[in-house]
Order: structure tokens, then C-alpha cells, then sequence
């Protein structure tokens, strides 16, 4: 895996001329699963709130996270800075 900053879009645009798109999980980020529940909202008694939320993901490029997020019912938006993802 290529170590990069991810502050910088010159390098992330840079991969994406490459069509080195090696950072994309072929799965659900295991860390977005793991951290659901306080992405979510877990009300006193231990369990999930239930309530949609609206839920914005930055830099998302063609992440699985987004649909994953969209089928518990939620409203999810993916903002992506290099142009060639979409391509």
C-alpha cells in the first residue's frame, strides 16, 4: 500500500491518473462497523437509535461504505475531490 498524505487532492489526483486505486476496500470499512454505533447515536439502554440520519462522507471516492450506510435507511451524501472518480 502506497503511503500518501491525505491532505493534499494533487495526490490523491495523482493516483487516479495512475488507476492506482490500491486505498479501496473490496468491503465495508471495518472501522466504519466498529464505530457504528457512535456514528449513529446509541440512546441509554445500550441500543442503536433508529432514527435516519444524515450522514456526509468526504473523500469517499467509489467506497462500499456509502451504500452500506444508505441500505440501514440513512440519508447519505459522498463528497469527492478528484473528478476522475467519476468517470
Amino acid at each position: 500500500m502506497i503511503k500518501m498524505s491525505t491532505d493534499k487532492m494533487s495526490m490523491w489526483e495523482a493516483q487516479w491518473a495512475k488507476g492506482d486505486t490500491s486505498f479501496h476496500l473490496a468491503e465495508v470499512n471495518d472501522r466504519l462497523l466498529s464505530y457504528m454505533n457512535e456514528l449513529v447515536g446509541v440512546v441509554t439502554n445500550g441500543t442503536t437509535d433508529p432514527a435516519a440520519k444524515n450522514i456526509l462522507v468526504p473523500l469517499c471516492g467509489k467506497s462500499k461504505d456509502l451504500v452500506h450506510l444508505h441500505s440501514l435507511g440513512h440519508t447519505v451524501v459522498g463528497c469527492e475531490g478528484v473528478e476522475q472518480v467519476w468517470l
